[in-house]
């Protein structure tokens, strides 16, 4: 399976990288930039945590998440909303954010901070997505908490430390912040997961790419022993 590897720290020159133009499906780690897109909107007073929605069936859509049983009709915050994409990777409170925010702006924003395979029109979902795009993502997301202003300390609780993890599950005494996504359903495919670790003293963005269809535990396996490496040549 192709794989893509891009690991740095903020606080000195120690990286390492693999197959960094190799162009991947992300899957559902599309939800994270959103997400920080939704944050700053709020921030500048499009909405805010409070701001209620509809789910509406339009928003409908099976996989991760458990907001597509609710009944249709049911109100859910933005609060909510935001909180469940990211920790559960929810897709009915991902469709419902980009039905929300919309697209263009999105992909404005996206292109601006020099991300632009994370352009999601016409579809919300990114196709081919290049890991030094997702390490610009995860910058961008590390000093939105360093300035721990408007929604920071609420993304920060969405995504930190949530359970069902792929790449820091194989780092000792490792705390993260991050965004897996998998999809092994029709001809894309992905088991992958960005974001930031802290592990000492240093400050890290890590980013996994692979076209491999998980989750299962091979992949879980594989996933290890990419992160062995990394452990190794960053850690020890």
């Amino acid at each position: 399976k192709n794989v893509s590897l891009l690991v740095y720290s903020l606080n000195n020159e120690k990286a390492i990288s693999y197959n960094t133009k190799q162009e991947i499906f992300p899957a559902s780690m599309i939800k994270a930039p959103y997400s920080l897109y939704a944050c700053l909107q709020m921030d500048g007073g499009n909405g805010n945590l409070k701001t209620e929605m509809v789910y509406e069936q339009k928003h409908y859509e099976i996989g991760t998440g458990d907001m597509q049983y609710s009944p249709v009709g049911t109100v859910f915050d933005m609060e909510m909303i935001i909180s469940k994409t990211m920790s559960i990777s929810d897709n009915v409170g991902y469709l419902m954010m980009t039905d929300y925010f919309g697209r263009d702006g999105y992909n404005e924003w996206i292109e601006s901070i020099g991300a632009s395979s994370l352009r999601i029109k016409p579809t919300v979902w990114s196709l081919r997505s290049k890991a030094k795009d997702w390490a610009i993502v995860w910058r961008e997301i590390y000093y939105y908490f360093e300035k721990n202003e408007g929604n920071a300390e609420f993304l920060y609780n969405s995504c930190t430390d949530t359970a069902g993890n792929f790449a820091t599950q194989a780092i000792d005494g490792a705390h993260y912040s991050h965004k897996q996504g998998h999809q092994r359903s029709g001809d894309w495919h992905s088991y992958s997961d960005a974001g930031i670790m802290w592990k000492g003293d240093g400050d890290y963005i890590f980013v996994i790419l692979t076209d491999a269809a998980g989750p299962s535990s091979y992949e879980a396996k594989f996933f290890e022993e990419i992160m062995d490496v990394v452990d190794n040549e960053l850690f020890n």
